[in-house]
């Protein structure tokens, strides 16, 4: 089933991003299953996809 978050709804199997939120407010009216990837917004390394625009620049 859906939810909103921060007030905005969304549907089941939806990706949603989100950069800088001080704090997230979730509600659901049914039970649901909620996948969540967390990272820094830097980090000390090149990541796949820098690596991979270095690549393409060296082809062009």
């Amino acid at each position: 089933g859906g939810f909103t978050l921060n007030g905005e709804p969304v549907k089941a199997d939806d990706f949603v991003l989100v950069k800088d939120a001080a704090a997230l407010v979730l509600q659901s009216e049914q039970p649901g299953k909620f996948f969540l990837i967390a990272s820094p917004g830097k980090v000390g390394y090149k990541t796949y996809a820098e690596i991979m625009q270095e690549r393409m620049r060296g082809w062009a």
